[in-house]
């Protein structure tokens, strides 16, 4: 880590330990947070996912460009691998409780 990070991340910890704003900031509390976070990108990865999989195979039946059918599977697969990924974490994040 930089030493300006270094003393950014330190002073930031004293500040809100300083301030008395530990309990605010708990692990129940970003627990929460980030898990609600986490599920609402895994809902719009998977509406991604549905969408661009329905036009891709649209404009394949239609005979459409070729290559925007394959951007499309191309951006259908990188939705899909952020999907899991986030489900791994969210998953992880409830083997923990």
């Amino acid at each position: 880590m930089r030493p300006v990070a270094a003393k950014a991340v330190a002073k930031s910890a004293c500040v809100i330990s300083c301030l008395g704003l530990g309990s605010y900031f708990g692990e129940r509390r970003y627990d929460a947070v980030m898990s609600v976070f986490l599920t609402i990108i895994l809902v719009l990865a998977m509406i991604g996912v549905l969408v661009a999989l329905g036009v891709g195979v649209a404009t394949m039946l239609k005979g459409g460009n070729p290559r925007r059918s394959n951007k499309l599977m191309q951006m259908r697969v990188i939705m899909q691998a952020v999907a899991l990924v986030v489900l791994a974490i969210l998953m992880m994040m409830a083997s923990n409780h």
